[in-house]
Protein backbone atom coordinates (compact mmCIF):
# COMPACT_ATOMS: atom_id res chain seq x y z
CA UNK A 1 0.00 0.00 0.00
CA UNK A 2 2.86 2.37 0.88
CA UNK A 3 4.45 1.68 -2.48
CA UNK A 4 1.22 2.57 -4.31
CA UNK A 5 0.91 5.79 -2.38
CA UNK A 6 4.43 6.79 -3.26
CA UNK A 7 3.89 5.91 -6.92
CA UNK A 8 0.70 8.02 -7.05
CA UNK A 9 2.43 11.05 -5.48
CA UNK A 10 5.29 10.81 -7.97
CA UNK A 11 2.87 10.77 -10.91
CA UNK A 12 1.03 13.78 -9.51
CA UNK A 13 4.21 15.81 -9.14
CA UNK A 14 5.37 14.95 -12.65
CA UNK A 15 2.00 16.02 -14.06
CA UNK A 16 2.19 19.37 -12.33
CA UNK A 17 5.69 19.99 -13.62
CA UNK A 18 4.54 19.17 -17.15
CA UNK A 19 1.67 21.72 -16.96
CA UNK A 20 4.00 24.47 -15.74
CA UNK A 21 6.35 23.79 -18.65
CA UNK A 22 3.50 24.03 -21.17
CA UNK A 23 2.48 27.51 -19.98
CA UNK A 24 6.00 29.08 -20.22
CA UNK A 25 6.14 32.33 -22.33
CA UNK A 26 9.28 31.15 -24.08
CA UNK A 27 7.21 28.52 -25.81
CA UNK A 28 3.83 29.11 -27.48
CA UNK A 29 1.83 32.37 -27.82
CA UNK A 30 -1.48 32.93 -26.04
CA UNK A 31 -3.26 31.77 -29.19
CA UNK A 32 -1.23 28.62 -29.31
CA UNK A 33 0.82 29.78 -32.34
CA UNK A 34 4.63 29.60 -32.31
CA UNK A 35 6.58 32.82 -31.33
CA UNK A 36 10.26 33.64 -31.80
CA UNK A 37 12.80 35.88 -30.00
CA UNK A 38 10.61 36.00 -26.91
CA UNK A 39 8.09 38.53 -28.41
CA UNK A 40 4.56 38.41 -27.01
CA UNK A 41 1.59 39.02 -29.31
CA UNK A 42 -2.05 39.01 -28.23
CA UNK A 43 -4.46 39.76 -31.08
CA UNK A 44 -2.86 43.16 -31.83
CA UNK A 45 -2.35 44.23 -28.21
CA UNK A 46 1.08 45.71 -29.00
CA UNK A 47 0.50 46.74 -32.60
CA UNK A 48 -2.20 48.34 -34.74
CA UNK A 49 -3.21 47.97 -38.41
CA UNK A 50 -0.73 45.25 -39.14
CA UNK A 51 2.41 47.01 -38.00
CA UNK A 52 5.48 44.80 -37.74
CA UNK A 53 7.75 45.11 -34.70
CA UNK A 54 11.32 44.21 -33.80
CA UNK A 55 13.64 44.84 -30.84
CA UNK A 56 10.86 46.13 -28.63
CA UNK A 57 9.92 49.26 -30.65
CA UNK A 58 6.27 50.38 -30.53
CA UNK A 59 4.61 51.39 -33.81
CA UNK A 60 1.30 52.64 -35.18
CA UNK A 61 -0.30 52.65 -38.63
CA UNK A 62 2.28 50.56 -40.38
CA UNK A 63 5.36 52.55 -39.47
CA UNK A 64 8.66 50.68 -39.46
CA UNK A 65 11.23 51.45 -36.75
CA UNK A 66 14.40 50.28 -35.03
CA UNK A 67 16.49 51.22 -31.97
CA UNK A 68 13.56 51.94 -29.71
CA UNK A 69 12.30 55.22 -31.33
CA UNK A 70 8.55 55.82 -31.38
CA UNK A 71 6.82 56.81 -34.63
CA UNK A 72 3.32 57.60 -35.85
CA UNK A 73 1.58 57.72 -39.23
CA UNK A 74 4.35 56.34 -41.34
CA UNK A 75 7.14 58.71 -40.24
CA UNK A 76 10.61 57.27 -40.67
CA UNK A 77 13.10 57.90 -37.86
CA UNK A 78 16.12 56.37 -36.16
CA UNK A 79 18.15 56.78 -32.96
CA UNK A 80 15.40 58.41 -30.94
CA UNK A 81 14.87 61.57 -33.10
CA UNK A 82 11.48 62.53 -34.45
CA UNK A 83 11.24 63.76 -38.04
CA UNK A 84 9.72 67.23 -38.35
CA UNK A 85 11.44 68.69 -35.25
CA UNK A 86 12.83 72.28 -35.27
CA UNK A 87 15.68 72.70 -37.76
CA UNK A 88 19.14 72.76 -36.25
CA UNK A 89 20.58 76.28 -35.93
CA UNK A 90 23.81 76.72 -37.90
CA UNK A 91 26.57 79.31 -38.20
CA UNK A 92 25.94 82.60 -39.99
CA UNK A 93 27.52 81.42 -43.23
CA UNK A 94 25.67 78.10 -43.14
CA UNK A 95 22.35 79.84 -42.44
CA UNK A 96 22.95 82.16 -45.41
CA UNK A 97 23.90 79.18 -47.58
CA UNK A 98 21.01 76.93 -46.61
CA UNK A 99 18.23 79.50 -46.35
CA UNK A 100 15.10 78.40 -48.21
CA UNK A 101 13.31 81.74 -47.83
CA UNK A 102 15.98 84.00 -49.33
CA UNK A 103 18.87 83.71 -51.75
CA UNK A 104 22.20 85.21 -50.62
CA UNK A 105 24.44 84.02 -53.46
CA UNK A 106 25.74 87.54 -54.26
CA UNK A 107 26.54 88.27 -50.62
CA UNK A 108 28.20 84.89 -50.13
CA UNK A 109 30.30 85.39 -53.27
CA UNK A 110 31.37 88.82 -52.04
CA UNK A 111 32.28 87.43 -48.59
CA UNK A 112 34.36 84.74 -50.29
CA UNK A 113 36.13 87.27 -52.53
CA UNK A 114 36.97 89.41 -49.50
CA UNK A 115 38.15 86.32 -47.55
CA UNK A 116 35.58 87.03 -44.84
CA UNK A 117 33.70 83.74 -45.02
CA UNK A 118 35.76 82.05 -42.32
CA UNK A 119 35.13 84.86 -39.87
CA UNK A 120 31.40 84.16 -39.86
CA UNK A 121 31.63 80.39 -40.16
CA UNK A 122 33.13 79.71 -36.74
CA UNK A 123 31.49 80.13 -33.36
CA UNK A 124 34.75 81.38 -31.81
CA UNK A 125 34.61 84.62 -33.82
CA UNK A 126 31.11 85.61 -32.72
CA UNK A 127 28.68 86.65 -31.84
CA UNK A 128 27.99 89.09 -34.67
CA UNK A 129 24.92 90.85 -35.98
CA UNK A 130 24.83 90.78 -39.78
CA UNK A 131 22.52 93.00 -41.82
CA UNK A 132 22.33 90.78 -44.88
CA UNK A 133 21.07 92.03 -48.27
CA UNK A 134 19.41 89.26 -50.26
CA UNK A 135 19.85 88.78 -53.99
CA UNK A 136 16.73 90.94 -54.50
CA UNK A 137 18.13 93.87 -52.51
CA UNK A 138 18.65 97.23 -54.17
CA UNK A 139 22.33 97.78 -54.96
CA UNK A 140 23.30 94.12 -54.65
CA UNK A 141 25.22 94.39 -57.92
CA UNK A 142 27.10 97.48 -56.75
CA UNK A 143 29.73 96.01 -54.44
CA UNK A 144 33.22 97.49 -55.05
CA UNK A 145 35.60 95.47 -57.18
CA UNK A 146 38.68 96.51 -55.20
CA UNK A 147 39.23 93.91 -52.48
CA UNK A 148 40.06 96.36 -49.70
CA UNK A 149 37.06 98.53 -50.51
CA UNK A 150 34.86 95.44 -50.78
CA UNK A 151 36.00 94.23 -47.36
CA UNK A 152 35.18 97.58 -45.77
CA UNK A 153 31.82 97.74 -47.55
CA UNK A 154 30.85 94.28 -46.30
CA UNK A 155 32.01 95.03 -42.76
CA UNK A 156 29.68 98.03 -42.69
CA UNK A 157 26.89 95.45 -42.57
CA UNK A 158 28.30 93.84 -39.40
CA UNK A 159 28.10 94.83 -35.73
CA UNK A 160 29.78 93.06 -32.84
CA UNK A 161 27.42 91.25 -30.50
CA UNK A 162 24.01 89.71 -31.04
CA UNK A 163 21.56 92.59 -31.42
CA UNK A 164 17.90 92.99 -32.21
CA UNK A 165 17.40 96.74 -31.69
CA UNK A 166 14.40 97.77 -29.61
CA UNK A 167 15.07 101.53 -29.62
CA UNK A 168 16.59 104.02 -32.05
CA UNK A 169 20.34 104.25 -31.60
CA UNK A 170 23.75 104.58 -33.24
CA UNK A 171 25.73 101.36 -33.71
CA UNK A 172 29.44 100.94 -34.34
CA UNK A 173 30.18 98.65 -37.30
CA UNK A 174 33.30 96.65 -38.12
CA UNK A 175 34.03 98.96 -41.08
CA UNK A 176 36.65 101.68 -40.45
CA UNK A 177 37.87 104.98 -41.85
CA UNK A 178 41.49 105.74 -42.77
CA UNK A 179 42.27 106.42 -39.12
CA UNK A 180 40.88 103.14 -37.87
CA UNK A 181 37.70 104.67 -36.43
CA UNK A 182 34.66 102.41 -36.76
CA UNK A 183 31.93 103.80 -39.01
CA UNK A 184 28.54 104.37 -37.41
CA UNK A 185 25.16 103.02 -38.45
CA UNK A 186 21.88 104.60 -37.34
CA UNK A 187 19.05 102.23 -36.45
CA UNK A 188 15.57 103.72 -36.27
CA UNK A 189 12.89 101.73 -34.45
CA UNK A 190 9.22 102.64 -34.81
CA UNK A 191 6.88 99.99 -33.47
CA UNK A 192 7.76 96.77 -35.28
CA UNK A 193 9.52 98.62 -38.12
CA UNK A 194 13.32 98.84 -38.06
CA UNK A 195 15.15 100.97 -40.64
CA UNK A 196 18.86 101.58 -41.15
CA UNK A 197 20.29 104.98 -42.17
CA UNK A 198 16.86 105.99 -43.52
CA UNK A 199 16.96 109.47 -44.99
CA UNK A 200 14.54 112.37 -45.18
CA UNK A 201 13.38 113.98 -48.43
CA UNK A 202 13.88 111.50 -51.24
CA UNK A 203 13.57 108.70 -48.70
CA UNK A 204 15.90 105.76 -49.07
CA UNK A 205 14.69 103.24 -46.53
CA UNK A 206 16.78 100.25 -45.54
CA UNK A 207 14.16 97.90 -44.16
CA UNK A 208 14.90 94.95 -41.95
CA UNK A 209 12.48 92.39 -43.35
CA UNK A 210 13.30 89.22 -41.48
CA UNK A 211 15.49 87.72 -38.77
CA UNK A 212 17.47 84.46 -38.84
CA UNK A 213 19.07 83.06 -35.69
CA UNK A 214 22.56 81.56 -35.93
CA UNK A 215 24.90 79.82 -33.50
CA UNK A 216 27.41 82.69 -33.68
CA UNK A 217 25.02 85.64 -33.92
CA UNK A 218 21.92 86.82 -35.70
CA UNK A 219 21.08 87.76 -39.30
CA UNK A 220 18.69 90.59 -40.16
CA UNK A 221 17.65 90.40 -43.81
CA UNK A 222 17.58 93.85 -45.47
CA UNK A 223 16.27 95.08 -48.80
CA UNK A 224 19.12 97.45 -49.72
CA UNK A 225 22.91 97.34 -49.66
CA UNK A 226 24.17 99.76 -47.01
CA UNK A 227 26.58 102.58 -47.81
CA UNK A 228 28.50 104.75 -45.34
CA UNK A 229 26.77 108.17 -45.22
CA UNK A 230 28.35 111.60 -45.03
CA UNK A 231 27.49 114.05 -42.25
CA UNK A 232 24.53 115.59 -44.07
CA UNK A 233 23.08 112.16 -44.84
CA UNK A 234 23.60 110.88 -41.29
CA UNK A 235 22.02 114.04 -39.85
CA UNK A 236 18.99 113.39 -42.05
CA UNK A 237 18.83 109.72 -41.07
CA UNK A 238 19.10 110.46 -37.34
CA UNK A 239 16.49 113.21 -37.34
CA UNK A 240 18.54 116.41 -36.90
CA UNK A 241 15.70 118.31 -38.55
CA UNK A 242 16.37 121.74 -37.03
CA UNK A 243 20.08 121.57 -37.83
CA UNK A 244 19.39 120.77 -41.46
CA UNK A 245 16.78 123.52 -41.59
CA UNK A 246 19.37 126.01 -40.35
CA UNK A 247 21.86 124.69 -42.92
CA UNK A 248 19.31 125.35 -45.67
CA UNK A 249 18.81 128.91 -44.36
CA UNK A 250 22.55 129.62 -44.23
CA UNK A 251 22.94 129.97 -48.00
CA UNK A 252 21.10 130.55 -51.20
CA UNK A 253 19.76 128.16 -53.80
CA UNK A 254 22.97 128.51 -55.77
CA UNK A 255 25.54 128.80 -52.97
CA UNK A 256 25.56 127.12 -49.59
CA UNK A 257 28.99 126.64 -48.06
CA UNK A 258 27.75 124.79 -44.98
CA UNK A 259 25.70 122.29 -47.00
CA UNK A 260 28.59 121.72 -49.39
CA UNK A 261 30.94 121.16 -46.45
CA UNK A 262 28.74 118.59 -44.73
CA UNK A 263 27.94 116.81 -48.00
CA UNK A 264 31.49 116.61 -49.38
CA UNK A 265 32.65 113.01 -49.07
CA UNK A 266 36.33 113.97 -49.36
CA UNK A 267 36.40 116.51 -46.51
CA UNK A 268 37.44 115.68 -42.94
CA UNK A 269 35.04 117.46 -40.61
CA UNK A 270 34.49 117.37 -36.85
CA UNK A 271 31.00 118.70 -36.15
CA UNK A 272 29.33 119.41 -32.82
CA UNK A 273 25.74 118.84 -33.90
CA UNK A 274 23.00 120.53 -31.83
CA UNK A 275 19.95 118.29 -31.59
CA UNK A 276 16.42 119.54 -32.24
CA UNK A 277 15.86 120.40 -28.57
CA UNK A 278 18.96 122.62 -28.60
CA UNK A 279 17.69 124.67 -31.55
CA UNK A 280 14.21 124.93 -30.06
CA UNK A 281 15.73 126.24 -26.80
CA UNK A 282 17.66 128.84 -28.81
CA UNK A 283 14.56 129.99 -30.67
CA UNK A 284 12.63 130.10 -27.39
CA UNK A 285 15.20 132.52 -25.97
CA UNK A 286 14.83 134.65 -29.11
CA UNK A 287 11.02 134.39 -29.25
CA UNK A 288 11.25 133.78 -33.00
CA UNK A 289 12.74 131.30 -35.47
CA UNK A 290 16.35 132.17 -36.27
CA UNK A 291 15.63 132.62 -39.99
CA UNK A 292 13.28 135.50 -39.22
CA UNK A 293 15.90 137.34 -37.11
CA UNK A 294 19.27 136.64 -38.71
CA UNK A 295 20.69 136.86 -42.20
CA UNK A 296 21.98 133.83 -44.08
CA UNK A 297 25.55 134.92 -43.34
CA UNK A 298 24.83 135.19 -39.60
CA UNK A 299 23.22 131.74 -39.57
CA UNK A 300 26.26 130.41 -41.42
CA UNK A 301 28.54 131.86 -38.71
CA UNK A 302 26.37 130.25 -36.07
CA UNK A 303 26.72 126.85 -37.72
CA UNK A 304 30.45 127.18 -38.44
CA UNK A 305 31.02 127.82 -34.75
CA UNK A 306 30.20 124.11 -34.38
CA UNK A 307 32.87 122.97 -36.88
CA UNK A 308 36.45 122.41 -35.74
CA UNK A 309 39.00 124.28 -37.86
CA UNK A 310 39.96 121.87 -40.63
CA UNK A 311 43.48 123.25 -40.87
CA UNK A 312 44.16 122.59 -37.22
CA UNK A 313 42.31 119.26 -37.11
CA UNK A 314 43.14 117.19 -40.16
CA UNK A 315 41.70 114.02 -38.64
CA UNK A 316 38.33 113.45 -36.96
CA UNK A 317 38.39 114.38 -33.27
CA UNK A 318 36.82 111.73 -31.06
CA UNK A 319 35.30 112.69 -27.73
CA UNK A 320 38.04 111.02 -25.70
CA UNK A 321 40.65 113.14 -27.50
CA UNK A 322 39.18 116.48 -26.45
CA UNK A 323 41.48 118.36 -24.07
CA UNK A 324 40.83 121.33 -21.80
CA UNK A 325 41.30 124.68 -23.48
CA UNK A 326 40.44 126.65 -26.59
CA UNK A 327 39.39 124.91 -29.81
CA UNK A 328 39.65 126.83 -33.06
CA UNK A 329 36.58 126.73 -35.33
CA UNK A 330 35.82 127.48 -38.96
CA UNK A 331 34.73 131.04 -38.02
CA UNK A 332 38.21 131.88 -36.77
CA UNK A 333 36.88 132.19 -33.22
CA UNK A 334 37.62 129.74 -30.44
CA UNK A 335 35.20 127.78 -28.36
CA UNK A 336 36.22 126.48 -24.94
CA UNK A 337 36.38 122.76 -24.31
CA UNK A 338 36.39 121.07 -20.94
CA UNK A 339 37.31 117.41 -20.68
CA UNK A 340 35.16 115.63 -18.12
CA UNK A 341 36.47 113.34 -15.43
CA UNK A 342 35.64 110.02 -17.06
CA UNK A 343 35.65 108.25 -13.71
CA UNK A 344 32.80 110.52 -12.62
CA UNK A 345 30.90 110.93 -15.88
CA UNK A 346 32.04 108.44 -18.54
CA UNK A 347 29.15 109.15 -20.90
CA UNK A 348 29.62 112.92 -21.31
CA UNK A 349 33.42 113.00 -21.84
CA UNK A 350 33.52 116.69 -22.83
CA UNK A 351 31.61 119.97 -22.69
CA UNK A 352 31.90 123.06 -24.88
CA UNK A 353 31.08 126.73 -24.49
CA UNK A 354 30.76 129.26 -27.31
CA UNK A 355 31.83 132.93 -26.94
CA UNK A 356 28.24 134.02 -26.25
CA UNK A 357 27.15 130.99 -24.18
CA UNK A 358 26.37 131.16 -20.50
CA UNK A 359 25.75 127.44 -20.11
CA UNK A 360 28.06 124.81 -21.57
CA UNK A 361 26.93 122.31 -24.15
CA UNK A 362 27.57 118.67 -23.39
CA UNK A 363 27.86 115.67 -25.65
CA UNK A 364 24.64 113.70 -25.30
CA UNK A 365 25.09 110.13 -23.98
CA UNK A 366 24.79 107.78 -26.93
CA UNK A 367 25.52 110.61 -29.37
CA UNK A 368 29.29 110.73 -29.30
CA UNK A 369 31.72 109.55 -31.99
CA UNK A 370 29.26 109.25 -34.86
CA UNK A 371 31.85 108.35 -37.48
CA UNK A 372 30.85 108.97 -41.10
CA UNK A 373 32.41 109.15 -44.54
CA UNK A 374 33.66 112.73 -44.16
CA UNK A 375 34.51 112.90 -40.48
CA UNK A 376 32.73 112.65 -37.15
CA UNK A 377 29.79 114.31 -35.46
CA UNK A 378 28.93 114.56 -31.77
CA UNK A 379 25.37 115.29 -30.71
CA UNK A 380 25.24 118.19 -28.22
CA UNK A 381 22.35 119.52 -26.14
CA UNK A 382 22.97 123.29 -26.52
CA UNK A 383 23.76 125.45 -29.56
CA UNK A 384 27.17 127.18 -29.47
CA UNK A 385 26.92 130.92 -30.08
CA UNK A 386 29.49 133.18 -31.75
CA UNK A 387 30.39 136.46 -30.09
CA UNK A 388 27.59 139.06 -30.20
CA UNK A 389 25.07 136.60 -31.63
CA UNK A 390 22.35 137.10 -29.03
CA UNK A 391 20.65 140.44 -28.46
CA UNK A 392 21.36 142.00 -25.01
CA UNK A 393 18.17 140.51 -23.59
CA UNK A 394 18.94 137.03 -24.80
CA UNK A 395 20.72 134.36 -22.77
CA UNK A 396 21.61 130.78 -23.49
Amino acid sequence: MLVLRNLFAGCLIASMLFMVGCSDDDGDSADGGPETDGATETDGATETDGATETDGATETDGATETDGATETDGATETDGEVDGSVDQVETIVDELTHSTDYNFSALLAALDTASLTGGFDEDVDGPHTVFAPSDNATGIDGFPTDTAELTNALQYHVVSGELTPSASTFLSTLSTDANGNNYSLYVSVSGSTITLNSQMGDAVVYNVVDTIEATNGVIHVIDRVLEVPNIAEMAAAAGFTELLGAVAESGSETSNFMLDLLSNDTEVVTLLAPNDAAFLDLESSLDDPIETIFTAAEISDLLLTHVFDRQGFSAPVLAASVADGPVSTETGEDITATAEDLSQNPEVQATFRGPDNVAAARIVPGGKNIVVLNGVMHEIDTALLPAGFLPPSGEL
